[in-house]
């Protein structure tokens, strides 16, 4: 069962958590500036083996935050692409449900069998009920090509919705590997 509010997906903590990526994203940023400029600067006018190891293990920190910037680069743009994806889908629509697939299908076949009728008595009717059955037919044919979408919507709901958060949950796996790349730094090795 799948269950969309276009609210929620407006209104949520997404706009926050992209502003929190974003600072992210310039904050790091900021340190790989200054620990770039330290080891540049360092390179002639501090030379040792220990500021040769310092300057290496600086570098392989840039290297682990450049990870860092990009995953979060990616995870902005994944999250992004899912909410704008769902709000495209959702066009007109506040909420979607496909529990209520069911029912719409029966509202389809019930508006359907009308149709039918309105068409068939539209044959058999005098020219004063001619414009009533008219409006009767156009009526149940626009009732029924808006369930026929609203249908459609809620069939693709959860494929639609799988599809446009598997590209964050592909970014979020990547964390995980960012993490373990931290963790195999040590400060003590300088």
């Amino acid at each position: 069962m799948t269950k969309i509010v276009k609210n929620d997906l407006v209104n949520s903590n997404i706009n926050e958590m992209i502003s929190s990526l974003d600072l992210d994203i310039t904050d790091t940023d900021k340190v790989i500036e200054i620990l770039s400029s330290f080891v540049e600067e360092t390179t002639t006018e501090l030379i040792s083996p220990s500021y040769d190891a310092a300057r290496k293990k600086i570098e392989s920190y840039i290297t682990i935050l450049n990870k860092r910037k990009e995953i979060a680069q990616n995870l902005k743009s994944a999250i992004s692409y899912a909410v704008n994806n769902m709000n495209s889908y959702m066009e007109d629509s506040d909420f979607l449900d496909d529990s209520n697939l069911q029912d719409i299908t029966s509202k389809l076949n019930q508006v359907s069998f009308n149709l039918e009728k309105a068409y068939a008595s539209l044959k058999d009717e005098t020219s004063e009920n001619y414009k009533d059955c008219i409006n009767a037919v156009v009526s149940y044919q626009s009732l029924y090509d808006e369930l026929i979408k609203l249908k459609d919507k809620l069939v693709n709901l959860a494929p639609t919705d799988e599809s446009a958060y598997s590209k964050v949950a592909a970014e979020l796996s990547n964390i995980s590997l960012y993490k373990s790349s931290v963790d195999s730094v040590t400060v003590t090795s300088i």
